[in-house]
C-alpha cells in the first residue's frame, strides 16, 4: 500500500510533539512491512526524508493575528484547506491507496476534504477531558475547534484511538473507535551523557515532558514533600518546558516554592541527551490526571525505567503494579509518597525485576505485534478487486 501520512506536525520537520511521534512509528512500521508510506507535513523546512521515511512540506500560511475571533478554529480550517490541497496535488503526482492523518491540528478535516482515497484517523486526545484535567474552561474557540475535530471522526472512513481510557470517553458521546495502540520502538540514537554527567553522583527521581496541571506536576511535587521527611537525599529532576498554570503564572515556581534545593529544572533535551538521564534515574514519575498512552511513558518503559505512576489517565493500562512499575492513587499525596519511597529504597533485585518488567510489557507494542491489527483494518478500506481481476 501507498500510505499518505497527512500531519502538521513530524519529528525531524516541526516542533515535535507527541502525536507527530506516534505518526512517524506507524510510518517507520509500515516501510519495515514493505509498504510505501510518505509524510506530508505543514511546515516551511525542505526535509526530504526523517528516517528513510520520504516527506514533502507545504509551506504553512500566515497566522492570524491574536485578537481575530475564532483564531483557533479558523486557523485550523485554514490548514484543513491548505493540506488537502497538498495532498490533492501528491495524489495527482501518483496516487495514494489510503490516507493516514490525525485529529491534532484538524488535519483529519483536510483529508476527507481532499477525497483522494479511504481516510484513516488516529485520535490524539479528548479536549475536554483535558481542558477539565487543566482545571480550565473551554473558550467558544475551543468548543467550536472541539465540534470540527469530533465531526471530522464521524465522516472519516475509519477512526481509532490509542488507549482505553480515550475509547470510554468517546463511548459517553456515542463515538465506538477501536482501541489499537499504534506500533511502537524507541528511537536509535547515540547517546549524549554530558546533562547526566553535570548532575553529580547524587541519586535523583525524573519527572519529563510538559510541566503543568494536566500532566500532574503539582501532584508530584505533593507527593515528593511529604516522602522528603523520609529520605534524606531525595532529589526530583524536572526535563522539559514549563507552562501555564490555570491560576495565572507558571507551574514550575509553585514546585521549586515547594520543594526547595530538592528540584532541579532542566530545559527540554534532545532524545540523545534524555535517554541517559532515564536510565540512570532511581525512578520515573508519571502523574498524568488526563493522557492517552503517552510517549513518554512507552519511551521510559522501553529503556527499562522503574516507574512511578498513577491510576488511571491510561497510565495503567501499560504499568502493571508490582510487574512492571508501582501505581498510586490519583490525586493522594500520601498514596505517591508512599510509591516514590518504595522506589527509593528498593533493593537492586527488585528493582531490576521491574524494570525488566517494563521492558517486557513494551513487547506488547512491538510492530511485529501492533501492526497487523491496524494493516487488517486498512484492508477492509480498499476497494475489493473486481471478479476475475484479484
Amino acid at each position: 500500500m501507498r500510505i499518505a501520512i497527512l500531519t502538521h506536525t513530524y519529528p525531524g520537520v516541526t516542533r515535535e510533539a507527541g502525536v507527530g511521534v506516534a505518526l512517524h512509528s506507524l510510518a517507520r512500521a509500515l516501510r519495515e512491512a514493505g509498504h510505501d508510506p510518505v509524510a506530508l507535513v505543514e511546515s516551511a523546512e525542505s526535509r526530504r526524508e526523517v528516517e528513510e521515511i520520504p516527506v514533502a512540506c507545504f509551506a504553512p500560511g500566515r497566522p492570524l493575528p491574536r485578537w481575530f475571533p475564532l483564531r483557533h478554529s479558523l486557523a485550523a480550517l485554514r490548514r484543513a484547506r491548505h493540506l488537502a490541497a497538498g495532498l490533492r496535488a501528491s495524489h495527482a503526482q501518483r496516487p495514494f491507496d489510503l490516507v493516514q492523518t490525525t485529529t491534532a491540528g484538524l488535519c483529519a478535516e483536510g483529508a476527507i476534504r481532499a477525497a483522494t482515497a479511504p481516510v484513516s484517523v488516529f485520535v490524539e486526545s479528548h479536549p475536554r477531558a483535558c481542558f477539565a484535567a487543566h482545571g480550565e474552561p473551554m473558550s467558544v474557540d475551543d468548543r467550536w475547534l472541539d465540534r470540527l475535530k469530533t465531526a471530522s471522526i464521524r465522516r472519516a472512513d475509519f477512526a481509532f484511538v490509542p488507549s482505553r481510557r480515550a475509547a470510554a470517553l468517546y463511548a459517553q458521546e456515542g463515538l465506538t473507535l477501536p482501541c489499537l495502540p499504534p506500533p511502537f520502538r524507541l528511537r536509535e540514537v547515540e547517546e549524549d551523557r554530558s546533562a547526566l554527567a553535570a548532575l553529580g553522583d547524587a541519586p535523583f527521581a525524573l519527572a519529563f515532558g510538559r510541566i503543568c496541571r494536566l500532566k500532574g506536576a503539582d501532584r508530584i511535587a505533593a507527593g515528593a514533600v511529604l516522602a522528603a521527611s523520609g529520605i534524606p537525599d531525595l532529589r526530583i529532576v524536572w526535563v522539559g518546558a514549563d507552562a501555564p498554570w490555570p491560576e495565572g503564572g507558571s507551574t514550575l515556581p509553585r514546585l521549586v516554592t515547594a520543594l526547595g534545593n530538592r528540584a532541579l529544572h532542566l530545559a527540554p533535551l534532545p532524545h540523545e541527551a534524555l535517554y541517559p538521564l532515564v536510565r540512570a534515574a532511581r525512578c520515573v514519575l508519571f502523574a498524568s490526571r488526563e493522557d492517552n498512552l503517552p510517549n513518554t511513558l512507552q519511551e521510559a518503559m522501553s529503556l527499562g525505567a522503574l516507574i512511578v505512576a498513577a491510576r488511571g489517565a491510561s497510565l495503567d493500562e501499560l504499568v502493571e503494579d508490582g510487574r512492571s512499575g508501582i501505581l498510586f492513587a490519583p490525586e493522594d499525596a500520601a498514596s505517591l509518597a508512599a510509591a516514590l519511597t518504595r522506589a527509593w529504597r528498593f533493593e537492586r533485585d527488585e528493582a531490576d525485576r521491574l524494570r525488566a518488567g517494563a521492558r517486557e510489557r513494551m513487547e506488547a507494542l512491538a510492530p511485529a505485534r501492533a501492526l497487523p491489527p491496524l494493516l487488517e483494518r486498512f484492508a477492509a478500506l480498499l476497494p475489493k478487486p473486481l471478479p476475475g481481476r484479484a
